[in-house]
């Protein structure tokens, strides 16, 4: 997928549905793709091409593992939309429900 709007646009609603997670993974790593369809665009991530997991640990109730499969522009894409939700305070990271907005003051 060749079109940045496009990927972002899918970024944006795969973090705002919940698919993929808007922080910081627990772990990062990378290597030849595996064929597993990327969690932004869903496109296979060939063997040919690189492809990135990004894993998340899970506390709570279900201890465990989330493992996420991206290619290299769409983790690209994915990190820079992440940080863009978080800090315009649209979304929260860990699914609780959103803070009210912060009021400026006009700056002197």
């Amino acid at each position: 997928m060749n079109d940045e709007g496009v990927l972002r646009e899918k970024a944006r609603e795969a973090i705002q549905s919940g698919r993929l997670p808007a922080m910081k993974p627990s772990r990062t790593w990378g290597g030849s793709g595996s064929g597993t369809p990327c969690s932004v665009c869903g496109e296979p991530v060939r063997p040919g091409q690189m492809e990135l997991e990004i894993e998340y640990r899970r506390n709570g109730g279900r201890p465990g593992l989330d493992n996420y499969y991206l290619h290299v522009r769409c983790f690209a894409v994915w990190e820079c939309e992440s940080q863009h939700h978080l800090a315009s305070g649209t979304i929260s990271s860990n699914g609780a429900p959103d803070p009210p907005p912060l009021s400026t003051a006009p700056s002197e």
